[in-house]
């Protein structure tokens, strides 16, 4: 304790001192939170700030050193200022790509573009794994008309980074006129990019091309990817692209007993109407309690199963269950048969198969009712040709029109669909 002394503040000296040393606190005290304050303004000050440039002019006053003060000031000034503001962030963080990116931007507006081309280029070099510098100086390239530098220097950024995959993928898309083969080059034979780029296809309605880049793909990458495919599988099948669906729906795994040209699980051996993911199977709607369809273990023509319909009562006049899209070719001729048994049904408006265009709902072709009473099984078949343009077909059962008020009762079994080519 011997070492501890006391400062006298009668003496004028240590008065002084004393003084100095607050005022000294004070000051640094003060000149550090005005910084912070300086910086804090700059940073969430927006551009779209009625009180711009009086945010500005005190972030810039308050903090003089900070590049973020600068940037903000640049935004209120002309191109020829506003790369003055830039300049002076760029020199307070001279390793900060940010700064530089927004200094070649200022200058590419103000016209200097050698200038703005070196900046874009030191952003690239302080960062060059980022894709942000990337994406800077690759869209410079696109808009001074450079496609070749532009791609380059694009497609690593959207290989760094997969936010700015699908703002790359946009860019070169529209600035190519919509060209296929160009985004193909950008992506290359990375496998990310493909299964990225065949997504961004099937989006736009590009089922062909969609299919073509995912194909480019191995099968183990395929494989750690399967959700890219679900997704791209059930996206095509709702706009329509039925071939190119059913192949991305094989790829992952949920199509795999479904092929073209013919009715998938055609004797209902297997599961139907589950939510497997498929959409080419047999769809049973179950919302109406007065129509109930089942798969029937007892009742088979062929095999240990059968499709059992039971109507109670069902008094609607319009009817559409067991439901299956079809993939087949455009301007061909085809039949369909399929067996059917009965028991006890009775209506003026009998069930019957109708064959709908899949793209635009519009009817093909329909059977024959199906007998009413009570009867053993017997093989019905209905052809029909495709329009120019038809890639795929729905399979249904409608009911035959009898009025608003036509009720119909009982039982019908279905057995061993087969679609033929005539």
């Amino acid at each position: 304790m011997s070492d501890l002394r006391a400062i006298s503040t009668r003496n004028p000296a240590a008065k002084v001192a004393v003084i100095l040393v607050v005022l000294t606190a004070t000051f640094l005290a003060w000149a550090s939170v005005r910084w912070q304050l300086g910086d804090l303004l700059a940073v969430l000050t927006t551009e779209a700030d009625p009180a711009l440039f009086e945010k500005a002019e005190l972030a810039v006053r308050w903090a003089p050193s900070d590049p973020a003060a600068h940037s903000l000031m640049a935004a209120t000034r002309d191109p020829a200022g506003a790369s003055k503001s830039l300049d002076m962030a760029s020199r307070l963080a001279p390793h900060d790509y940010r700064w530089r990116s927004e200094y070649g931007r200022a200058l590419e507006q103000n016209g200097e573009i050698g200038k703005a081309e070196e900046q874009f280029k030191i952003a690239v070099d302080l960062a060059p794994s980022y894709s942000a510098p990337r994406w800077y100086l690759g869209n410079f390239y696109l808009r001074q008309e450079l496609p070749e530098m532009a791609f380059s220097e694009l497609r690593m950024a959207a290989q760094n980074d997969q936010r700015y995959r699908e703002q790359v993928f946009s860019l070169i898309w529209d600035s190519s006129g919509k060209d296929t083969a160009a985004l193909e080059r950008l992506a290359g034979d990375d496998a990310e990019m493909l299964a990225r780029l065949a997504y961004f296809f099937a989006a736009r309605g590009y089922a062909e091309a969609s299919l073509r880049n995912w194909n480019r793909i191995g099968d183990d990458d395929k494989k750690t990817r399967s959700g890219i495919a679900k997704s791209i599988a059930l996206g095509l099948f709702d706009q329509k692209h039925f071939p190119e669906a059913l192949e991305f729906g094989r790829q992952y795994g949920a199509e795999t007993d479904v092929t073209a040209e013919a009715i998938s699980n055609p004797g209902f051996e297997r599961p139907v109407g589950e939510m497997t993911g498929s959409r080419f199977g047999w769809i049973i709607e179950r919302s109406d309690p007065k129509f109930e369809g089942t798969i029937d273990p007892r009742v088979r023509r062929e095999g240990s199963r059968s499709f059992r319909g039971t109507f109670k009562s069902y008094n609607k006049p319009s009817f559409s269950n067991l439901l299956q899209t079809v993939v087949i070719e455009p301007n061909r001729r085809y039949a369909l048969s399929f067996w059917v048994r009965t028991e006890n049904l009775r209506s003026a408006g009998m069930p019957m198969i109708e064959v709908l265009n899949a793209k635009d709902n519009s009817g093909i072709a329909r059977s024959a009712s199906i007998s009413p009473g009570t009867d053993d099984w017997r093989l019905m078949s209905v052809e029909f040709t495709t329009p120019e343009g038809c890639r795929g077909i729905l399979v249904r059962t409608i009911r035959a029109f009898c009025g608003e008020d036509c009720p119909i009762t009982g039982i019908f079994w279905y057995d061993d669909f087969e679609l033929s080519r005539r």
